[in-house]
């Protein structure tokens, strides 16, 4: 079964929207390459919240865009059953073709926390990929929990994989213009073993969330739940040999 807890796009989002889509028309029309994390600008940061800073030595890889499911498990469809929680499953699209092209980028930095509710928005209205394609933004890999209940994300083909612990949580933050839907907690994940390549040592920040809270009870519900989400997940990592490459 999937929920959604978004089913209308709020006017100042679809004028939002339609900005978006215009930054994106070259993007459709000719596809960026993939950018070199040295394309990301120093400056651009996760917002301001609770949560902790990035560690020192570690560099921004990605800005993404992950959409897809909450997914919780109800053992009966009884009110007196709490819904409980069974991992997530997305997929991630890379940001830097909205974030980088809008000057000034502090200008790109306000716009970007309206996207999660605004793709899954779109996907409560068609599909994820429907949405994602509308705003012009590429596949950059998955998320998902394995069989031992680890949240992975796998970049680049599988080159890069981070195994991920929550390490810090904050309750969302929800941005002006944005939707007042509940909307999950923001996290810090940091290294849980496992992960591969650039990634080994990083931490992911998942923040701008919107949508994905579990419903009350299990009332009307048996078995598994999927509830729509939408989150920008910003990726440090390790420096590498093309952090410095022109």
């Amino acid at each position: 079964m999937f929920l959604t807890t978004l089913k209308t796009t709020p006017p100042l989002q679809t004028l939002l929207l339609a900005i978006l889509a215009l930054l994106t028309l070259s993007t459709t029309a000719s596809p960026l390459p993939q950018l070199r994390p040295r394309a990301l600008p120093p400056n651009l940061v996760p917002p301001p919240s609770s949560l902790p800073p990035p560690p020192s030595g570690l560099v921004l890889k990605r800005v993404l865009l992950g959409l897809g499911t909450q997914n919780y498990t109800c053992a009966s469809a009884s009110s007196a059953v709490i819904p409980k929680s069974n991992g997530a499953l997305a997929t991630l699209h890379d940001l830097t073709p909205l974030l980088l092209p809008v000057k000034p980028i502090t200008a790109a930095a306000a716009l970007a926390p309206l996207v999660p509710p605004l793709a899954l928005a779109r996907a409560a209205e068609s599909s994820y990929t429907t949405a994602a394609s509308i705003l012009g933004l590429p596949s950059s890999g998955t998320h998902f929990f394995d069989s031992a209940g680890v949240p992975n994300f796998v970049l680049n083909g599988g080159v890069d994989v981070f195994r991920g612990k929550v390490i810090a949580r904050t309750p969302a933050v929800v941005p002006a213009g944005g939707s007042a839907a509940p909307a999950v907690d923001w996290l810090v994940l940091g290294d849980a073993g496992g992960s591969r390549g650039s990634l080994v040592g990083g931490v992911v920040y998942r923040v701008w969330t919107a949508g994905g809270v579990a419903p009350r009870t299990c009332e009307g519900v048996q078995g598994e739940v999927g509830v729509g989400y939408a989150a920008v997940y910003w990726v440090y990592g390790k420096p590498s040999g093309d952090d410095d490459d022109d």
